[in-house]
């Protein structure tokens, strides 16, 4: 949904009594220009919310706190983009919002198995795994996803 394709992402122990007893790497197939820093804001965007109960949107402040807790790759990732965590915190937070019954599945799905991949993503956004490019424009432009279906042209 933000340009890229998820080959792989895993989470793995780190040692239980480390500060940061998991942590975790994503991988991708494909990342459209200029998309690292909302990519690198996502993951610790949807641990804040979970943070703070999964009931509503996270504060900059709250997305910071992680940043600085735990996400010190992913601050790293934003800036070497040459941009900041505000630059990219609303648009980011209106589509995980609209995503966030996904996102949970998929963050299920890896606390679980310790890894997720590009079907994962495409069975959580209830999205074929090729061809999906539509599906993914009505996603950004508001559509919730499973909540809509497209009908291939008849050629």
């Amino acid at each position: 949904m933000l340009g890229g394709e998820v080959s792989r992402a895993a989470v793995f122990a780190v040692d239980k009594y480390a500060k940061q007893p998991r942590q975790g790497v994503t991988k991708f197939a494909d990342l459209s220009t200029g998309r690292e820093p909302a990519v690198a804001l996502a993951g610790p965007w949807a641990e804040a919310r979970w943070n703070i109960g999964g009931q509503r949107t996270p504060t900059l402040r709250e997305v910071e706190r992680v940043l600085g807790a735990r996400g010190r790759e992913d601050r790293r990732a934003i800036t070497a983009a040459g941009a900041m965590v505000s630059d990219h915190f609303a648009e980011l937070s209106v589509l995980m919002n609209r995503c966030w019954s996904p996102v949970v599945t998929l963050a299920q799905k890896l606390h679980r198995d310790g890894e997720i991949h590009h079907e994962d993503v495409c069975s959580a956004l209830d999205i074929p795994v090729n061809g999906h490019g539509h599906h993914l424009s009505l996603i950004r432009g508001g559509a919730t996803p499973g909540d809509f279906s497209v009908t291939p042209a008849v050629v």
